[in-house]
């Protein structure tokens, strides 16, 4: 997925839940759009699943 194609399913009305995978094999369900931040530059994307958890991450090739 491309930060465009990140964008762009955060920016669906209504939200349509996606999944967010990783290249460790970790995946998260983005239910809300408050659950994903994307940078202004779209290289960097802060996924917060819930209270406990967060992860920074960048997209590469994108």
């Amino acid at each position: 997925m491309t930060s465009q194609e990140l964008r762009a399913a955060l920016q669906a009305r209504p939200l349509r839940p996606f999944t967010v995978r990783m290249a460790d094999d970790r995946s998260f369900e983005i239910r809300h759009r408050d659950f994903l931040l994307v940078a202004p530059n779209g290289q960097r994307h802060l996924l917060s699943v819930h209270q406990e958890m967060s992860s920074v991450f960048s997209m590469f090739g994108s």
